[in-house]
């Protein structure tokens, strides 16, 4: 997939954020459909991908900018439907490591929309809550509910 770019990555990466929870929802798709036309991304090229998913590979953006709003792109799709499942959550952080944003900031920015799911992040909101994570050295990322469990137990 040597031909396969940024952009092209991001419209895939959006498509495995919409599917992994079991359900494509009306929004999810329009979403997918405008960024699609609105970046000027092969529609025939992503049909292809789109037949196997698990095999395309996230190419990153160069600048760290491009990545935060790569990232922010695909965090708003995760909860686009109001809801955070954890096979979303879990694709997230895996989507940020691999567009290689350290994984301090990427739990904390998946905590913020987790915590804000059922309200819009603008990418400034995000990019200022990026701020405050790398630049609180006592920010501690949340326990998801099953490692809150287990350390009741402890």
């Amino acid at each position: 997939m040597q031909d396969l770019d940024e952009k092209t990555s991001l419209i895939i990466s959006l498509i495995k954020m919409a599917q992994v929870d079991g359900r494509v929802n009306h929004y999810e798709q329009m979403n997918i459909s405008m960024l699609t036309n609105t970046l000027g991304v092969d529609h025939a090229k992503v049909m292809l991908l789109k037949k196997n998913l698990d095999n395309v590979p996230v190419v990153a953006p160069e600048s760290e900018k491009d990545k935060v709003k790569y990232y922010w792109r695909m965090l708003i799709m995760m909860k686009m439907d109001l809801e955070a499942h954890e096979k979303e959550i879990e694709l997230g952080k895996d989507l940020g490591v691999a567009l290689g944003l350290p994984l301090n900031e990427v739990v904390g920015l998946m905590d913020y929309m987790v915590e804000n799911v059922n309200k819009f992040i603008g990418l400034e909101k995000f990019e200022a809550q990026l701020f405050v994570v790398r630049n609180d050295p006592n920010y501690q990322p949340k326990l998801s509910l099953f490692q809150r469990l287990l350390n009741q137990f402890k």
